[in-house]
């Protein structure tokens, strides 16, 4: 079981670096990878043949999908390290993902209802991994 991260298109640099750094934090408790794809036409059919090659469950981030509080993401988490599954976490480029890659996910994720840039979602993803991890691990980082 492992999670990839992959973000369309790189962050800027003090972005990048808060985002490779809560990945590595993650990697501590359960193999964790962040990919970069270029941002172009075929970003979608690389990230889904990374899925496929990888037989991973494919989870969209999308501002429609379902919302998660700290502890439900870490269950969510947990059923699925149970299960053997291995994730892929896709966060679109600028224009979002189409209607039709989002109907070949697995899973359609939101952070919050908000728009936000993709550097931003993928920091406050990396950083909700690592916090759920966390408390799956009784590590003391969540405080509740």
């Amino acid at each position: 079981m492992q999670i990839k991260i992959v973000l369309t298109g790189k962050p800027k640099n003090c972005l990048k670096d808060f985002i490779e750094e809560y990945v590595k934090r993650a990697n501590r408790f359960l193999k964790t990878e962040l990919v970069y794809v270029k941002d172009n036409n075929n970003s979608e059919d690389k990230i889904l043949k990374l899925a496929d090659a990888s037989k991973s469950l494919l989870i969209t981030l999308d501002e429609r999908g379902e919302e998660f509080t700290t502890l439900e993401f870490a269950d969510f988490l947990e059923k699925n390290i149970k299960q053997g599954n291995s994730l892929i976490f896709a966060i679109g480029p600028a224009d979002g993902f189409t209607a039709k890659f989002k109907e070949k996910a697995d899973f359609l994720l939101s952070l919050s209802k908000l728009t936000m840039p993709h550097e931003i979602a993928g920091l406050a993803l990396a950083e909700s991994v690592y916090r759920a991890l966390s408390v799956l691990n009784n590590h003391p980082y969540h405080r509740a």
